[in-house]
């Protein structure tokens, strides 16, 4: 099914944002060109757009009670939630409004994944991570911290903050955004530049199983070889990895002090959640943007590894094992709730408008205190 949606599955050719109970347009990759974009499209054949979102959302996993990784999750792989509830039609009619307040309807042909990649436009990458001085402020992009080459990125972190201290700098703003975690060792390393004092991010990590599962319905993996070189105690009916609460970060002597301002979305998931709730029990620090996804008090997959069954050979994820934080807040099943909420319109999205970059920096410029209460 994953490959049928992925490949052959025709599709409706429009990247979409959903935002405030509407659909619009991000971009147009029919032949047709019917539908420009920051259009709203109102109804999908014949269902409302609201409606449709609601039935796919059933069908989403979320981290708790959160809905920013959902509703993400819905715009960008449109075509696989809209099949699994409303299948794979070969044609789509589309009312939409246009904007200038129009009201549209077309026939649009459904289309292949490869015809889709061709025709849209093609979205810029960033850079796994960067840095660059503005004004004086600084503002370092961490991409991603599924890092390949862990002795150049902790090279990156010293000369980046060993400038910043030279330069005298004292407003930094982090910007995870897009962030869907990876390498502990990676977001240790940049937390090790920010603290103040040695801190133990992780309180416990267990399973509720009395035995370990059985390797050979597993693909060796990695991440499988990683987890049988745990040290394991078996506890009743629970598995407890020892010593996983003295796993300690330690400040750096070239630590930053000054004011720091964090940009994150639904997007921030797994390591980077972790990372963001250290960073709110540690830091006197600002989050502008929109909730993580991930839950930064619990991770219920600290490990996943696929579980072959040996007789249909059907292939599935399976997490192994739970980690708890040390944070000082309580697990109320939600993200990073933002000091500020800043969701970028589609016009803001279309014009490369970085409202959230720029509310970070009049959050540091003003030192704005105010928790937003939209949630």
């Amino acid at each position: 099914m994953k490959k049928y949606f992925g490949n052959r599955a025709k599709r409706v050719p429009f990247s979409f944002l959903y935002r405030n109970d509407s659909l619009y347009v991000l971009q147009d990759a029919s032949k047709e060109y019917l539908v420009k974009e920051g259009s709203i499209i109102t109804k999908i054949n014949g269902v409302e757009s609201k409606d449709l979102v609601e039935q796919m959302i059933i069908f989403q996993s979320s981290d708790g009670f959160n809905r920013t990784l959902p509703l993400w999750d819905i715009s960008r792989n449109f075509t696989k939630n809209y099949a699994v509830v409303y299948g794979t039609p070969n044609s789509f009619d589309i009312e939409y409004i246009s904007q200038n307040n129009s009201t549209n309807k077309v026939k649009i042909k459904a289309i292949r994944k490869s015809e889709f990649s061709k025709n849209r436009k093609t979205m810029s990458k960033k850079n796994d991570y960067e840095f660059t001085v503005l004004n004086d402020k600084a503002i370092l992009t961490i991409a991603t911290f599924d890092i390949s080459d862990l002795k150049s990125y902790n090279k990156f972190l010293k000369n980046t903050f060993n400038k910043i201290n030279k330069l005298q700098i004292n407003k930094l703003i982090v910007d995870v955004r897009g962030n869907l975690g990876g390498r502990p060792e990676a977001s240790d390393e940049l937390l090790s530049f920010l603290i103040e004092k040695e801190i133990h991010p992780i309180k416990r990590q267990y399973a509720l199983v009395d035995q370990l599962p059985e390797k050979e319905y597993f693909l060796k993996n990695e991440v499988f070889k990683y987890f049988h070189k745990e040290n394991f105690k078996n506890n009743n009916d629970t598995i407890i990895v020892k010593n996983a609460s003295f796993h300690k970060i330690k400040p750096q002597k070239d630590r930053y002090s000054g004011k720091i301002v964090f940009l994150i979305d639904e997007n921030c998931v797994s390591t980077t959640s972790s990372m963001l709730g250290q960073v709110k029990t540690h830091l006197n620090a600002k989050f502008v943007g929109t909730e993580t996804g991930g839950n930064p008090v619990t991770v219920v997959a600290n490990f996943t590894v696929t579980q072959i069954l040996p007789n249909s050979k059907l292939e599935f994820k399976l997490p192994l094992i739970k980690s708890e934080k040390n944070v000082t807040f309580a697990n109320n099943g939600r993200g990073i709730i933002p000091t500020v909420k800043i969701e970028p319109g589609v016009n803001d999205l279309l014009n490369n408008n970085d409202l959230v970059l720029k509310k970070g920096i009049e959050l540091l410029e003003n030192n704005c205190t105010k928790q937003s209460i939209e949630y």
